[in-house]
């Protein structure tokens, strides 16, 4: 959720597309490989990120000059334009995800309040497949006081709240400066019930 300029898009369809297509097949759809689909409100944005980092234009035309030469496989990575609470809502599929990861912000670098709100940590949850997993970007201090540090504690208690704190973990990352707003990654983990994992032995 939230493509930016696509470098989070690029740098995952590298690491996990082509690892992942000898060995990951979907029962659903029969895709092989890491299939990526970034939801973006801006189509200008889209526009960007297509040709820069995937060598093609807003028609789809091979361009010959993308930074991620090879990129642009419409199996792998499928554009959304579209608001990303309403895709939540209305489009994506129940539980058709692995993983979504929520890069939102606007223009002064604030995350909308709707998509800091329990409830849509709850949405995003029923996307997820057992073991899925709900990643947010906090741009925060990894620790201390700082500029960022309470939506850092206020995705941490949405996210508590939606997966249950025994299933929330915090990555931090440097420099470990005090005060120094870096990508601090809130994930929320869909465990199964406890009951069935016992019942297929996948506790």
């Amino acid at each position: 959720l939230g493509l930016g300029g696509g470098a989070m898009v690029s740098g995952l369809h590298h690491k996990c597309h082509a690892r992942s297509s000898f060995r990951h097949r979907r029962a659903s759809t029969g895709v092989q490989g890491c299939v990526i689909t970034a939801v973006e409100i801006d189509p200008n944005m889209v526009r960007i990120a297509r040709q820069l980092f995937l060598g093609v234009d807003g028609a789809g035309a091979d361009m010959g000059a993308g930074i991620a030469d090879g990129m642009a496989n419409e199996n792998a990575v499928k554009f959304v334009v579209a608001d990303a609470t309403n895709y939540v809502l209305h489009d994506a599929q129940e539980g058709g995800f692995d993983v979504v990861i929520n890069d939102v912000y606007d223009q002064q670098g604030v995350m909308p309040p709707r998509l800091r709100d329990a409830r849509f940590y709850g949405d995003v949850r029923r996307l997820l497949g057992a073991g899925g997993l709900y990643i947010v970007n906090a741009i925060a201090p990894a620790w201390g006081p700082g500029t960022g540090r309470g939506d850092l504690s206020v995705a941490v208690a949405a996210m508590c709240e939606a997966f249950g704190k025994e299933n929330v973990e915090v990555k931090r990352t440097g420099p470990f400066l005090p005060g120094f707003p870096q990508n601090q990654l809130v994930v929320g983990t869909k465990r199964l019930d406890k009951k069935i994992s016992e019942y297929y032995n996948l506790a």
